[in-house]
């Protein structure tokens, strides 16, 4: 086959025509190939070339996707798959991303938990799950979290705690309480730490039961009267959470 034509396009790549027909290919495969100085191939290292070239594109497209952010091997494979490559070119890839540093995990893994801690309310079990979720070995994981002090886990529920408290404006006491455990809960921190520290806040839900009381009133008068309507508003203000109700229910 005659190598005929190359014409330049995009970035790094030539159109090659070759026969009839027209293949576009890297400069770095042109030059591996010698293409330049050769003026025919044969189908067999026509297919060597193409192959080589794929590899090169499947590097390149991962090499695009981690400017955007840095990735885990997990992240770089599931993208590369989506693309339909093989996974024979896949792996070489991923080794040639190992070998270039573009692919270090142990510095994704530094970084992910420096930023979840700076930048997030994540506790270590939340942490532990979302890194799972990208390929990272659990037990890596866990290790590199056992160095992280233990007051900086106190400072961040503490803090929690403390912002819900102060923005609380309509549930009760014992409501806000079990929202905040459960919050937490999900963010990944340990149940009973969170127990511990929120012991220490004693919460005023005053305003937040006197707001409910008026819209509980203003609601259930719409059907019911005198002592029917003390017993509702009684019973919607107990499922809301609250307790200590008695001396606010005949306030105007």
């Amino acid at each position: 086959m005659e190598i005929k034509k190359f014409t330049k396009k995009k970035g790094n790549t030539y159109l090659v025509t070759i026969d009839d027909e027209e293949y576009k290919l890297y400069d770095d495969t042109i030059i591996k190939f010698n293409m330049l100085q050769t003026k025919t191939i044969t189908s067999s290292k026509l297919e060597e070339v193409l192959l080589y070239d794929k590899e090169l594109t499947s590097y390149y497209l991962a090499l695009k996707y981690l400017t955007r952010r840095m990735r885990t091997e997990y992240e770089i494979r599931a993208y590369l798959k989506q693309r339909d490559y093989e996974e024979s070119i896949i792996d070489k890839t991923i080794a040639k991303l190992y070998k270039t540093h573009y692919l270090n995990e142990e510095n994704y893994l530094k970084c992910y938990i420096n930023d979840a801690l700076k930048l997030t309310n994540k506790g270590p079990k939340k942490i532990i799950h979302d890194l799972a979720k990208l390929g990272i070995d659990s037990e890596k994981v866990r290790a590199y979290l056992d160095n992280i002090d233990e007051t900086i886990w106190h400072s961040k529920i503490d803090e929690y705690i403390k912002k819900k408290i102060k923005n609380n404006k309509n549930s009760s006491a014992n409501r806000l309480r079990l929202k905040i455990v459960a919050d937490l809960t999900n963010l990944g921190y340990d149940r009973e730490q969170i127990m511990d520290i929120l012991h220490n806040y004693p919460i005023d839900d005053t305003s937040s039961l006197k707001n409910d009381i008026i819209k509980e009133k203003k609601k259930l008068a719409k059907k019911y009267t005198g002592p029917e309507l003390l017993n509702h508003l009684k019973l919607n203000l107990y499922r809301k959470g609250y307790t200590d109700i008695e001396e606010y229910l005949h306030e105007e």
